[in-house]
């Protein structure tokens, strides 16, 4: 199984809208404007992003940390609510909120003690951030069979960051049934997130790429094309960005099966680990000197070139690759984080990469600098 963070369950361009109230992406249609103008809009409005997530993100893991420090049992509770959606990222939470077992419940009420406010019965624990409530806590509403029991709902949590939260699905339904005022923008978001399904991705090292090759096709896996490109990585010049956030690349294709022009200038904000990233401008060319007014404001920071194999599982894209400067690696992209998992398991690579290419090459070029 993969280790880190159990891949992260992210965002899409529409959640990132719901989170800053407008839209983000850019499209070239809007001829009005300057070349050089629409890539520089889309980077501002990137970083203007990144800072509000970053202090979204670092409230919301405080909080989360909170549970992490009880050391409660892992398979006998679930975070609900809004806590799903603050380890997304898609907003800050207030308080955090779980559901326990009978087991759990009577161990932590004779602990903490059981407060009942509003006919709801509740343990509260230290710095009343974190509430438990059990099966009988919301004692006098009337008991729906059709409704999902706390033991089911612990069931289906799905483990992030060591955590467990409830499914997206049994928090949309209590949502839905609440229906408060503050529930209605939390709908939206988790009625998308699951209509959406976000794209997946993770990134390994391999031994040998023939040897990934041979085990594709054992596991009957479908040659697609083969393909070379060479990518250039741009600075902005006024500012300082992290590459596994956010990247300005050119990629000029020597060969390809896909269908497009040659030359592709790209932004793509990328907050989450795990996810496949938003794309907030993308262009074509036919030739490099027609993204010169494009990138007046950027400095080329280094190339890499790559060449690879694409193949198709059922719903899994799968890319083995060479890319100068670096050890020989498999990218695989999926709707589903599990089918990543499974295939993860059949083809055994050395390591999980957490970095993005670009960040890897300007990691090895730095220490490069430093052993000189």
């Amino acid at each position: 199984m993969i280790s880190k963070n159990n891949f992260l369950s992210v965002t899409t361009i529409f959640m990132i809208s719901c989170f800053i109230g407008t839209s983000t992406s850019l499209y070239t249609s809007q001829n009005h404007l300057g070349t050089e103008d629409l890539l520089n809009i889309a980077a501002q409005q990137a970083s203007n992003l990144l800072t509000k997530i970053d202090e979204m993100v670092r409230k919301n893991q405080q909080k989360f940390s909170l549970v992490k420090q009880l050391n409660l049992p892992i398979d006998q509770y679930a975070i609900t609510g809004s806590g799903a959606l603050g380890i997304r990222n898609l907003r800050e939470i207030g308080d955090i909120d779980i559901i326990v077992t009978p087991a759990l419940w009577n161990a932590l009420s004779e602990r903490y003690g059981v407060t009942d406010e509003n006919s709801i019965k509740k343990v509260l624990f230290p710095g009343e951030i974190v509430e438990a409530f059990g099966e009988g806590s919301f004692y006098t509403e009337e008991i729906n069979k059709d409704a999902p029991s706390i033991a089911d709902r612990i069931a289906h949590a799905e483990i992030i960051e060591q955590l467990p939260f409830e499914s997206l699905e049994h928090v949309l339904y209590y949502k839905r049934k609440m229906g408060r005022a503050k529930d209605l923008n939390d709908i939206c978001l988790v009625e998308e997130i699951i209509a959406e399904k976000p794209c997946f991705e993770v990134r390994a090292i391999v031994n040998d790429i023939e040897q990934v090759k041979e085990k594709l096709s054992s596991l009957s896996a479908v040659f697609k094309s083969d393909y070379s490109f060479k990518d250039y990585i741009y600075y902005p010049k006024d500012r300082t960005i992290d590459l596994n956030k956010e990247i300005v690349r050119l990629r000029v294709y020597q060969k390809t099966n896909w269908i497009q022009q040659p030359v592709e200038l790209a932004y793509k904000l990328k907050i989450f680990y795990g996810h496949s990233g938003s794309t907030k401008f993308k262009k074509q060319f036919n030739l490099m000197k027609e993204t010169d007014g494009f990138l007046k404001n950027y400095t080329l920071a280094f190339t890499y070139s790559r060449t690879g194999f694409e193949y198709s599982m059922g719903n899994i894209k799968v890319f083995l690759e060479e890319i100068e400067g670096l050890a020989p690696s498999l990218e695989l992209l999926s709707f589903s984080k599990d089918e990543i998992s499974e295939l993860l398991e059949e083809l055994k690579p050395l390591q999980i990469l957490s970095d993005s290419v670009p960040k890897l090459i300007e990691n090895k070029q730095k220490q490069a600098v430093i052993n000189m």
